[in-house]
């Protein structure tokens, strides 16, 4: 189950930046991976045990890593985040706006100079719409087994993009949920603490999350990797934080080969904002299996 949860999550990250990313491409233009922007490895994720090991935090050091980290994360029924969209290989610099209400829905709206809005991920309660405008395709998947084994999948999709350590099952961190994760110093100026789920995760567990969080409480890298008997799966989110908003650098890593990195760079959060207009399907517009629909991008 755990194992389970943790791949929706990861899965629901990965296939939106990458859709997002392929929607304002030109025709005919191969976008390349791994730009200079986004690392293609990770400071906190090893392949030995040894580089696992932390130095334990006593209680008082757990209490205060929780009492910085919790006042950054307020209640909220309405965000949006408005951002520019980097990627290598992209004729254009396109814009993106995410609009989510706390979890029922993410909208997420890809817009480029001179052309409006070319992509649309509209991810509800029990299902998500991905409409390409450019190439007029689109998919809906229903959640189906996902929303039943994994309710809290939007909430935890959210809490990720506005920068919150999320527990698989469990929710955004909090003290009645932290003991399903370790605490640990983080031993740098730079990194405070070291977040681990599950507790004790080492090298030789198939799946995992680890967060590298700041002396204010935020996160600075999120890894989480999953593997199988075929393959070796790896996410790697940076944040990097301005006065005025925070770039989140994305990274996906499947058997030791990125696959695709790009950087988003969003302002401050707004806790207030109108709901997108649905998007508006016509005869012209073809719909497609989500796994062709995927697969007719060019990486």
């Amino acid at each position: 189950m755990l194992r389970n949860n943790l791949q929706h999550i990861l899965g629901v990250v990965m296939v939106a930046v990458a859709f997002a990313a392929q929607s304002v491409s030109a025709q005919g233009v191969v976008i390349e991976t791994a730009p200079a922007e986004a690392t293609t490895d990770s400071t906190i994720y090893y392949d030995d045990d040894s580089a696992f090991f932390v130095e334990p935090a006593p209680e008082d050091v757990r209490l205060s890593a929780l009492e910085t980290i919790l006042p950054n994360y307020n209640d909220w029924t309405i965000a949006q985040l408005n951002g520019s969209l980097k990627l290598k290989g992209l004729p254009v610099t396109p814009s993106v706006r995410i609009y989510m209400e706390k979890g029922k829905k993410i909208s997420i709206s890809v817009r480029a100079s001179f052309l409006g809005e070319v992509g649309r991920i509209d991810v509800e309660e029990d299902s998500i719409l991905a409409v390409n405008k450019m190439k007029r395709t689109y998919c809906i998947q229903k959640f189906g087994n996902i929303k039943y084994d994994y309710p809290d999948i939007i909430s935890d999709v959210q809490s990720l993009l506005l920068d919150r350590i999320v527990i698989p099952q469990a929710g955004e961190l909090k003290h009645s949920n932290a003991d399903f994760v370790d605490i640990n110093l983080g031993g740098s100026e730079e990194t405070a603490w070291i977040i681990d789920f599950p507790k004790g995760l080492s090298a030789s567990d198939t799946m995992g999350m680890r967060y590298a969080v700041n002396p204010d409480g935020l996160i600075s890298q999120l890894v989480g990797f999953m593997l199988t008997a075929e393959h070796q799966s790896v996410l790697n989110i940076e944040y990097d934080y301005r006065d005025n908003g925070y770039d989140m650098g994305i990274t996906f890593i499947k058997d030791e080969k990125p696959q695709f990195a790009t950087v988003v760079n969003f302002d401050s959060v707004q806790w207030d904002a109108k709901e997108p207009a649905p998007v508006q399907l016509n005869s012209k517009y073809r719909q497609m299996e989500l796994k062709d629909f995927i697969r007719s991008f060019k990486f």
